[in-house]
């Protein structure tokens, strides 16, 4: 019976489409620190956010429509990365690359919340799902902090916004967005502006209401299927 379950559980996860995503969102927080090691900067985190975008596209291949449209931010993703390492000191290619991957990451956790949420039975690729939305809520709102602190520097206060070069880097986004998505707030960087603390509010309210009801959610599930 244990090795039945063990195969259902595996089989699922290959068929699923969830799995790829969540495995492409921890790696990124895995790797982050190569970021400092390395030296590379956003050139790494942004290889991190272009690998996450096609394993996107490999959960969002049920629906063409939204498979190619999501392809073609990724092409234009691409190109957009390359103008920026070829004009550096053109800072609007950074803004034109986060506008464009904006909508893309807030479609891709609007379906795969959808996906998670709707249905009628708990399933390991649901699971998987869950936790994929989870880290998405985080890595959305860290693009939205990122443009905000292109389109006007000065968002954000604290001892890591006020680093020797004066420059707050997107790994210290995806830092401050999960640090306010889990309402964990150690204050090392804080919005500072009406409008950076509105997106905090919006996320640290999302991130507690999310798993409120993705429990409830699967344990309703997980009750029918008991019944049936």
């Amino acid at each position: 019976m244990k090795v039945f379950e063990r195969k259902r559980v595996i089989d699922e996860t290959l068929r699923g489409k969830h799995a790829l995503l969540l495995l492409s969102l921890v790696m990124v927080i895995l790797f982050l620190p190569a970021t400092d090691v390395l030296g590379t900067g956003g050139g790494l985190v942004t290889v991190f956010f272009l690998a996450v975008m096609i394993s996107g596209l490999w959960s969002l291949r049920e629906h063409r429509i939204l498979r190619i449209l999501g392809a073609l931010l990724v092409l234009i993703a691409v190109v957009l990365r390359v103008l920026r390492h070829l004009r550096p000191d053109e800072p609007i290619w950074e803004l034109i690359f986060l506008l464009e991957t904006l909508p893309f990451f807030v479609v891709l956790t609007v379906i795969t919340m959808h996906g998670v949420l709707g249905g009628e039975r708990v399933t390991t690729d649901k699971l998987y799902g869950a936790g994929a939305v989870y880290f998405l809520l985080g890595f959305t709102w860290s693009v939205f902090y990122a443009v905000l602190e292109t389109i006007k520097p000065g968002n954000f206060s604290g001892p890591l916004a006020a680093g020797a070069d004066g420059i707050v880097t997107w790994s210290d986004f995806i830092y401050s967005s999960f640090t306010t998505l889990t309402t964990l707030g150690y204050g090392d960087i804080a919005p500072a502006t009406y409008v950076a603390r509105s997106l905090a509010i919006l996320e640290a309210s999302v991130g507690v209401l999310f798993v409120a009801i993705l429990v409830a959610r699967l344990v309703g599930l997980y009750q029918i299927q008991q019944r049936v």
